[in-house]
């Protein structure tokens, strides 16, 4: 039985994220920055639709 609040994404979400963040904004097609902060990241991703804001 799982405790807790329920999940709000699914793992093969979660896992793309984690892979979004392990690497460069450049090999998404940003180049503004050169590394992600958790900010810019959640913006790509809602951009992206892998999150909602």
């Amino acid at each position: 039985m799982e405790r807790g609040r329920p999940k709000t994404i699914s793992d093969k979400v979660r896992e793309h994220i984690c892979l979004i963040a392990r690497t460069s904004p450049a090999d998404w097609k940003v180049t503004a920055f050169s590394t992600w902060s958790l900010a810019k990241l959640a913006e790509h991703l809602v951009k992206q639709k892998w999150c909602r804001p």
